[in-house]
């Protein structure tokens, strides 16, 4: 089963959850930059939340099925349509075979996930199957995809009969994360952090930062908007440590870097804080030009935020009915306009009918309620066909 790459997109490689383990021997852990997103595109699609998946930034690909196939969709909104036509976020998704499905800009967001159910088939790489390019490790042949590219998948039995009865998925709407160019992310204090100044301290959590146009998977560099710099007490080098996700370093200019999935395995630059977790995922969805600041926590408010956002892993996603009409309504539940377009084969004769659900407000300041109204084109002959 194959998928062939029409146009590659800015920057789409395959990434799982990181490859752990191998930090002492050089070896960075990689990873999705949005780990809460990747994850939660394999549980729609069915499979365990390590499964690789595409990973775009901020412009996606097009790519051709070869095969009928069951995909989801998460991340920032690239706008994408699949045979020309809108489809849904944050549910799976039946791709007849033959399909284009197409990836425009990101509107909001960094970062979009394209899982696969049995997931992309590509060899693990010291345990993993995320693509390091610096280090042409893992993925597709350890780099980024490019055009004429052919993807190859696991075995997926969906088909034209299996997509009746295919079980349908959705995260709970009011999950969906909202990304925006204002951010405000949580840290904890950092292992160097008796190194700054009560200055510096206070200059880091009032100041508002602006991610840098420098911005790749290695790292998140931040000018401060105010042009207030982070102050040592003292010159003093450091030894070098382990580096660790969202650990902000602060080079000798005292602009400070948050560190991201590509990280090297050490550095030598102080850390003054790290970016907790559950926070991770807002960072890392950060176009550049955005504006970051951050608010102090504890390690107890980590930990609850932390396991908070893998229960809406585990236990927010909505399973409905069997065949179409339930796909419909994982859209509906979406609260977005949607155009669902279903095709039916009759012979070598392809028939289209598309059904369009629509959010209006009515009523006046006082009272306010939402209807959906149904416009549906559809042709009788292929009902029962």
């Amino acid at each position: 089963m194959t998928v062939e790459v029409l146009e590659s997109g800015l920057y789409t490689t395959i990434q799982d959850k990181g490859r752990y383990g191998y930090q002492a021997a050089g070896i960075p852990v990689s990873g999705a930059m949005d780990s809460f997103a990747l994850q939660v595109a394999n549980r729609l699609v069915g499979n365990e939340t390590n499964r690789g998946a595409l990973e775009m930034t901020l412009q996606g690909p097009t790519l051709l099925f070869e095969e009928d196939c069951e995909v989801a969709i998460t991340g920032a909104d690239m706008t994408p349509t699949l045979n020309d036509q809108p489809v849904p976020l944050w549910v799976n998704l039946y791709i007849p075979k033959g399909s284009i499905l197409r990836f425009g800009y990101a509107q909001k967001g960094c970062h979009t996930y394209l899982a696969v159910a049995k997931g992309w088939k590509v060899p693990e790489k010291f345990g993993s199957t995320s693509t390091y390019v610096r280090g042409a490790i893992g993925g597709y042949h350890g780099r980024v995809i490019k055009r004429g590219d052919i993807l190859l998948l696991n075995q997926n039995q969906v088909n034209q009969e299996a997509e009746k009865k295919m079980e349908l998925r959705a995260l709970e709407p009011n999950r969906t994360p909202q990304y925006n160019n204002k951010i405000k992310v949580a840290v904890i204090a950092g292992p160097q952090a008796e190194y700054f100044t009560d200055e510096a301290w206070q200059t880091f959590y009032r100041q508002v930062y602006r991610l840098t146009t420098a911005a790749n998977r290695m790292g998140y560099p931040l000018e401060p908007v105010e042009g207030k710099l982070l102050t040592r007490k003292s010159n003093k080098e450091m030894i070098s440590d382990a580096t660790a996700v969202g650990a902000i370093q602060v080079p000798p200019n005292g602009q400070p870097i948050v560190l991201m999935a590509d990280r090297q395995t050490t550095g030598g630059y102080p850390k003054i804080a790290t970016v907790i977790s559950a926070h991770i995922s807002r960072i890392a969805q950060a176009q550049p030009g955005s504006l970051i600041q951050f608010a102090k926590t504890d390690l107890s408010r980590a930990h609850q935020l932390a396991r908070q956002q893998q229960k809406v892993i585990e236990e927010k996603i909505i399973t409905g009915a069997k065949g179409k009409e339930a796909w419909l309504e994982q859209a509906l539940l979406q609260r977005r306009k949607v155009i669902a377009q279903i095709e039916k084969r009759k012979g070598q004769e392809k028939i289209i009918y598309s059904i369009t659900w629509e959010k209006e407000n009515v009523g006046n300041e006082k009272k306010s309620k939402n209807i959906f109204h149904q416009k549906a084109v559809i042709y009788p002959e292929i009902i029962d066909s």
